[in-house]
C-alpha cells in the first residue's frame, strides 16, 4: 500500500470532499463548540443523576447499576466495531454516497445487535447473582436503538453538524434524568432507573434515524457480500475504539467479580468522572474527523500539532484539577460514603493525558487509511490490563485498577505513535511546546495540592476556590510559555481553503 501522505486519501473526490465545499475552520470551530456545549449540559443533568442514584440508592444498589451498564456498554461496543466511525470517514470522502453507506452499515450493525441481545443476556446469566438479571434484561434491549442511533449520527459527524447529534443526546439525557429522579422518588428503585435509561435510548435511536432520514433517504439494507469489506476496513479502528472503552469497562467487569459491589461503586463513581473529562476531547477530535480524511500532507502537520496541543492541554488540567479538589468535588456530587473514589478518581485521572494524545495519533492514522498495525497495540495493551488487574486487584481494590489504566494507556501512547509516525510519517513536530505544557501542568498541580489544599479547609470553599484558581492559573501560565498554536499555524491549517473561496466570490 503507498503512502497516502503522498496524495489525496482513496476515493476523495474533490467534487464531493468535504472540504472543497464548506469553510472547514469555522466549521470545525462551531461543531466543536456546539458539541461541547452539549455536552456540557449533558454533563450537568448526568450530575443531577449521579447525584440522585448515589445517595438515593447507596453503594450496593449503585454498584449494581454500574455492572449492569458497563455489561451491556461492553457488548454495545462489540456489536460496533468501527462500523459507525467508518460510515463517517466514507460519508466525508464521499457525500453523494451517503445514503448507500448508511443502509449498508445500518443493516449490518442491526444484524449484529440483534444477535448480541440474546449473547449478553445468557452471559449475564452465567456470570451474576439473580439480583443482576432483572437490569440486564431491560438494557440489553437498548442494544439495536443504540445500533441506529450511532449509524445515523455518523452522517453528522461526517459533514460537521454535530449541534444536531449534541440535541439528540441533550434530549435523550433530559428523558434519562427526568425518569430517574420521578421513579426514584416514587420508590421503584433500580427498576426505575433501568427502566429510565431504556426509554433514553429508545428515543435517541428512533430520533436520530428519523432526523438523519430526512436529509438522506436511507433504510436498513442487508447485503452480505459487502459485509466482509466493511468489517475488514472497520476493524482497526473498531478495536481502538472497544480498547480504549475496555479499560475501564474491563476493570469495572473484573472488580464485580473479584470483589463486591461497595469497591465497584468507588471505581464507578471515579470512572463516571473521567469519562465527563473526556467530553471535550472526544468532541474535538470527532469535528475534526472529515477534514483528516482530505487534508493534503502539509496541512496535516499542521492538524496534527494543533491537536496535540489542545488535547495535552486538556489532559494536563484534567490531572491538575483532580489533584487538588477531587476529595470535595466527591464529597459535593455525591456524599462521604464515596470519600474513597477520591484516591481512584486522582489516578484515573492521569490516564487521560495519555489517551487524549492518543487519540490524535489514532484518529490521523485512520483518516489516512494506516491504522491496521494499531489492532496489534490495542490486544495487547488490553490482555496486559487484564493481567494488572489480576495481579493488581487483589491487594489494592480500585486503586488497583485504576494504576493498571495508567500503566496500560501509557504504553498504548507509545506504540500508537510508533506506528503513527512509520506509517503516515512524521506530522507531528511540535516536541518544545509540548513539554512547556506538562512542565505549565506540572506546576499547576503543585499549587493545587502544596498551596491551595493547605491555605483552605476541605469543603464546599475549597471546591469552587479551586474550580476558578487551578484552570484560570493553567491559562495564564500556558499563555505566558506559549503552549497554544500561533496564530499562524491557523493560516497554514485553514488558510488556502478560505482563500480558494474568497477568490471565486470575487469572480
Amino acid at each position: 500500500m503507498g503512502d497516502v501522505t503522498d496524495a489525496e486519501p482513496p476515493g476523495a473526490d474533490p467534487g464531493t470532499a468535504l472540504s472543497a465545499d464548506s469553510r472547514p475552520g469555522l466549521r470545525v470551530a462551531t461543531s466543536t463548540v456546539a458539541l461541547v456545549a452539549s455536552s456540557a449540559v449533558i454533563a450537568l443533568l448526568g450530575a443531577i443523576a449521579f447525584h440522585e442514584v448515589t445517595v438515593t440508592l447507596g453503594r450496593s444498589s449503585y454498584g449494581v447499576l454500574i455492572t449492569v451498564l458497563n455489561f451491556i456498554s461492553i457488548a454495545s461496543l462489540f456489536a460496533d466495531l468501527g462500523i459507525n466511525t467508518y460510515s463517517g470517514r466514507e460519508i466525508a470522502r464521499d457525500r453523494s454516497k451517503a445514503a448507500v453507506i448508511l443502509g449498508q452499515n445500518l443493516g449490518l450493525r442491526l444484524s449484529l445487535g440483534v444477535v448480541m441481545v440474546p449473547v449478553v443476556i445468557g452471559i449475564g446469566i452465567l456470570l451474576y447473582p439473580h439480583s443482576y438479571l432483572e437490569g440486564i434484561l431491560l438494557v440489553a434491549i437498548t442494544i439495536p436503538f443504540e445500533a441506529a442511533r450511532a449509524v445515523s449520527v455518523s452522517y453528522y459527524v461526517a459533514s460537521i453538524q454535530n449541534h444536531k447529534t449534541g440535541l439528540i443526546g441533550m434530549l435523550s439525557q433530559v428523558i434519562y434524568v427526568v425518569g430517574v429522579v420521578v421513579t426514584l422518588h416514587l420508590g421503584y428503585g433500580l427498576t426505575g432507573c433501568f427502566c429510565s435509561y431504556l426509554a433514553s435510548m429508545v428515543f435517541s435511536g428512533g430520533v436520530a434515524y428519523y432526523a438523519v432520514r430526512r436529509a438522506v433517504p436511507f433504510v436498513p439494507r442487508l447485503v452480505l457480500s459487502l459485509w466482509k469489506d466493511i468489517l475488514r476496513n472497520s476493524l482497526g479502528i473498531g478495536a481502538i475504539q472497544v480498547v480504549n472503552v475496555l479499560y475501564l469497562r474491563t476493570n469495572i467487569l473484573l472488580l464485580s467479580l473479584m470483589t463486591n459491589k461497595s469497591t465497584v461503586a468507588l471505581y464507578g463513581a471515579a470512572a463516571t468522572i473521567v469519562t465527563f473529562l473526556l467530553v471535550i476531547p472526544n468532541a474535538y477530535m470527532t469535528s475534526m474527523m472529515p477534514l483528516l480524511v482530505t487534508a493534503p500532507p502539509q496541512k496535516l502537520t499542521s492538524m496534527v500539532n494543533t491537536a496535540t496541543a489542545y488535547m495535552s492541554m486538556i489532559g494536563a488540567l484534567a490531572v491538575a484539577g483532580t489533584t487538588s479538589v477531587s476529595g470535595d468535588f466527591i464529597n459535593w456530587i455525591a456524599n462521604h460514603q464515596y470519600a474513597g473514589a477520591a484516591p481512584v478518581l486522582s489516578i484515573l485521572s492521569v490516564s487521560v493525558l495519555f489517551t487524549c494524545v492518543t487519540s490524535v495519533f489514532a484518529y490521523a492514522s485512520f483518516a489516512r487509511d494506516h491504522h491496521h498495525r494499531l489492532f496489534a497495540i490495542s490486544c495487547a495493551g488490553l490482555g496486559l490490563n487484564v493481567v494488572l488487574d489480576v495481579v493488581l486487584i487483589p491487594s489494592l481494590g480500585a486503586r488497583g485498577a485504576a494504576i493498571a489504566t495508567v500503566i496500560v494507556e501509557a504504553i498504548i501512547l507509545v506504540g500508537t505513535y510508533a506506528i503513527f509516525r512509520s506509517r503516515v510519517g512524521n506530522h507531528f513536530t511540535a516536541w518544545t511546546r509540548q513539554a512547556r505544557i506538562y512542565v505549565v501542568g506540572g506546576i499547576v498541580a503543585v499549587f493545587g495540592h502544596f498551596v491551595l489544599d493547605h491555605a483552605l479547609g476541605a469543603g464546599l470553599l475549597r471546591l469552587i476556590v479551586g474550580l476558578v484558581a487551578i484552570p484560570t492559573l493553567f491559562m495564564a501560565l500556558a499563555l505566558v510559555a506559549r503552549c497554544f498554536p500561533t496564530p499562524i499555524a491557523f493560516r497554514e491549517l485553514y488558510g488556502s481553503v478560505l482563500a480558494g473561496r474568497l477568490a471565486r466570490r470575487v469572480r
